[in-house]
């Protein structure tokens, strides 16, 4: 996924002088000013003056930048997708001559024309400019958009969402979050969050203490899991009203979004919240909670959007 940024050049320092001082720019880069004389002493001894200009960095040209990411194997249970971006159409040569050289670095999903979500930069390779980041609100959308910065010049490169599109959105089913013998059936492609009581109810002596289950789309109306969009690390929360998987939408508050747990800690912890919640949970209607997952038409686990 590539774009060019074109017509940028990047020049890392600004030079400071005397202000009678001259730098020339030309032969060595590190330039001495020129000597500027004091007025002479009583013993008409004459006194000068040396002052040096700061060095001059190599300019480091950003014209034809590009950005390719990568999403990494997504897994259930180890948090939101993963990436892999690197910046390329970077001088090496020039960035090698700079000594210290500051980058830095932010990246954003682009999910429409007006909505940027932060991504959160996991590891950083200063010799490949590669960075690997992590998605804070799960989209499907392709197009990533990095805003970096050299030696505090910025810039703004963004994917190419022409380019070969990325393979589907989807995750390996991790057999922890489940309860024993789920999923089970091509015909339940939506998923629900079990209580303790139903999951032992309907599994009892089972080896997981999972509670995700697959179920038919069309079940009975049910309370939704919501995440909260302006700080998506903070605890699950529980729609106050029910309804059919379709209109979750409107299920939840102002500010959430229908969503499901991404770690094994949200798991637990939503596992909580749920048992807190359903206090008049009779096991035999096996009542749960619908979670923002579903079933795709290659039965590959995918979340609801």
């Amino acid at each position: 996924m590539n774009i060019y940024l074109s017509g940028v050049l990047l020049i890392s320092s600004i030079i400071t002088s005397a202000c009678d001082s001259k730098i020339s720019l030309s032969g060595n880069m590190n330039a001495d000013s020129r000597t500027a004389s004091e007025p002479t002493t009583q013993d008409s001894k004459e006194k000068r003056v040396k002052t040096m200009a700061q060095p001059i960095d190599p300019p480091v040209s950003v014209a034809g930048s590009f950005l390719t990411c990568t999403r990494l194997p997504w897994i259930q249970g180890e948090g939101p997708p993963k990436w892999d971006c690197l910046l390329g159409g970077i001088s090496r040569d020039s960035l090698d001559k700079i000594e210290d050289i500051e980058i830095t670095a932010s990246f954003y999903k682009v999910k429409n024309e007006t909505e940027l979500n932060a991504m959160t930069i996991i590891d950083f390779d200063r010799n490949t400019l590669l960075w690997t980041i992590q998605e804070n609100l799960i989209s499907s959308t392709n197009i990533i958009q990095g805003a970096f910065s050299i030696n505090e010049t910025a810039f703004t490169v963004i994917t190419d969402s022409n380019d070969e599109v990325a393979p589907p959105l989807t995750m390996d089913i991790n057999p922890n979050l489940w309860v024993a013998g789920e999923p089970s059936s091509d015909n339940e492609n939506c998923v629900e969050f079990w209580p303790t009581e139903t999951q032992q109810f309907a599994a009892s002596n089972s080896p997981t203490n999972g509670k995700l289950n697959d179920t038919p789309c069309n079940d009975d109306p049910l309370r939704f899991v919501c995440r909260n969009l302006s700080n998506p690390q903070s605890p699950l929360i529980l729609s106050e009203t029910t309804g059919m998987i379709t209109e979750h939408n409107e299920a939840c508050p102002e500010g959430y979004a229908f969503s499901f747990p991404t770690s094994i800690q949200e798991a637990k912890d939503l596992g909580i919240l749920v048992d807190a919640t359903l206090v008049d949970n009779i096991p035999q209607e096996y009542t749960g909670v619908w979670v923002a997952l579903i079933f795709n038409e290659n039965r590959q686990l995918t979340f609801y959007e």
